[in-house]
């Protein structure tokens, strides 16, 4: 049986809400049971990692940027990344980024053991007991400057 076939059973209102579903097309049958896996929805555990790159599914913009960052990225040292369903983790000996491509920008989300106080970044989250998360928003080439590569350089030492 199926995973979709035990979530969504044979109720009439989910032919309704997922009529694609019911056509039988075995390649999108295929994709939403990895959509129902990614959301959890049927007690798995395990954490999902999506076939689709999601580099590919970006604007070139938005991939250029990417670029760019992580050839500023080389300069610290050795960056390795994971692809993930919606997100690149950047990680030196642990994870010290997370990058979003968000068709022509990038969502950058980096971690330090003190909280920044800036106009550029628009959201940061408590993690830890020393430990908080900064999100800004990188719309082009010039964003990247002096500024971001220093809290960059600094998460990157800290995740040694």
């Amino acid at each position: 049986m199926q995973i979709c076939d035990r979530i969504l059973g044979s109720d009439l209102r989910a032919e309704i809400l997922f009529p694609d579903y019911y056509t039988n097309n075995t390649p999108l049958r295929k994709r939403w049971e990895e959509i129902l896996i990614a959301s959890n929805m049927y007690g798995n555990s395990q954490e999902y990692v999506s076939l689709h790159d999601p580099i590919q599914v970006t604007t070139l913009s938005g991939q250029t940027l990417y670029a760019h960052l992580l050839s500023k990225l080389e300069t610290l040292g050795p960056v390795h990344e994971v692809k993930k369903s919606m997100s690149i983790t950047l990680e030196n000996c642990k994870p010290f980024a997370s990058v979003m491509i968000r068709g022509r920008s990038l969502k950058l989300v980096f971690r330090l053991d003190h909280k920044i106080t800036s106009p550029r970044i628009f959201s940061h989250a408590r993690v830890a007991d020393k430990s908080f998360d900064h999100t800004i928003l990188l719309e082009s080439r010039s964003d990247m400057d002096a500024e971001v590569l220093k809290w960059l350089g600094e998460a990157y030492q800290n995740s040694k």
